[in-house]
């Protein structure tokens, strides 16, 4: 386990953003909060802050869109009368898919060290990767040039979005629901799913 995937990070994360989850906030007060919480995480792991906004097509969960590093929200977990009454399910799914989608921005940061330890330019990482040029700028100020865990992981990510495996995943993204198994399969969502869940198993010990 690497990065914000450590039980240890996961723990505080969830500690963290315990009272945020089931507390009487306005929605934008309340996604700001949990948004908060998650992008301490990243950055305890010198991961750039992710914005955030309210995407309704997303219904319940999160998505990170890269190109801007910037966290869709689902707007119902955060809406007063919803969050006021979760259930510790509903509360667990709430924070587990920020933080999954956390883990995403994660993976897209340490793609770009990944390239740059290479020998790719900040410049050259942005364009491939289509990410803002500032994290490309960031990423190259600690360039990952060791093999270790975090570098295997990080070209397993990158020849499944970047490389010989992206036709394939770009096919099973464009029919999710029908290519459910694939998807789930896919290095970067096994992952964050892995680390998601984690964050659900974490919240209901804290619940006990």
């Amino acid at each position: 386990m690497t990065g914000i995937a450590e039980p240890g990070n996961i723990e505080e994360y969830v500690r963290n953003t315990w009272g945020d989850a089931n507390s009487c906030m306005n929605p934008n007060d309340r996604a700001e909060a949990v948004v908060a919480d998650v992008n301490v995480a990243l950055q305890n792991e010198g991961i750039p802050a992710v914005g955030w906004r309210f995407n309704a097509a997303h219904g319940t969960g999160a998505v990170f869109a890269f190109q801007d590093w910037t966290m869709e929200l689902g707007e119902t977990p955060y809406s007063m009368d919803v969050a006021d009454n979760a259930t510790p399910d509903q509360q667990a799914w709430q924070i587990s898919a920020v933080y999954h989608e956390a883990r995403h921005a994660e993976q897209w940061f340490r793609m770009a060290r990944e390239r740059i330890g290479l020998g790719a330019t900040a410049e050259q990482a942005a364009q491939v990767m289509d990410i803002p040029d500032w994290v490309a700028q960031w990423a190259a100020q600690n360039p990952i040039t060791q093999c270790d865990a975090s570098q295997y992981e990080a070209e397993e990510w990158y020849r499944s979005v970047y490389g010989e495996g992206a036709d394939a995943r770009n096919q099973t993204l464009s029919d999710v629901q029908g290519n459910y198994d694939a998807y789930r399969s896919l290095p970067e969502e096994s992952d964050a799913w892995s680390t998601g869940d984690a964050v659900t198993q974490e919240y209901h010990q804290q619940s006990q």
